[in-house]
């Protein structure tokens, strides 16, 4: 592949970096090197650990109040899709290797 942008996976990964980006600037100021500083960082990465992070630290926002439950909702339902997308890739990459 030598084009990543063009991999379905990445674009919907992507996606939710501006949205996740706009949520985190209503977070408090006391976060900014904290939570906010952590999911903004995990939200550029498709790894499989970062989108574990990203929904953890996510539910931890909705948990203090940050996020209210239909955004909450929302992220959870695109990193899901996400984390899917992304085992099916690496699968796909296991078996072309093997």
């Amino acid at each position: 592949m030598q084009d990543f942008r063009k991999l379905r996976v990445w674009q919907k990964a992507h996606q939710l970096s501006p949205n996740i980006d706009k949520a985190t600037k209503r977070f408090p100021k006391d976060e900014i090197y904290g939570l906010t500083s952590q999911i903004r960082r995990a939200t550029v990465s498709i790894a499989m650990g970062s989108t574990r992070e990203r929904e953890n630290h996510l539910l931890l926002a909705r948990d203090l109040e940050y996020l209210d439950k239909t955004e909450y909702d929302r992220f959870q339902a695109d990193l899901v899709e996400v984390r899917k997308m992304l085992n099916v890739f690496i699968h796909k990459l296991r078996t072309i290797n093997s």
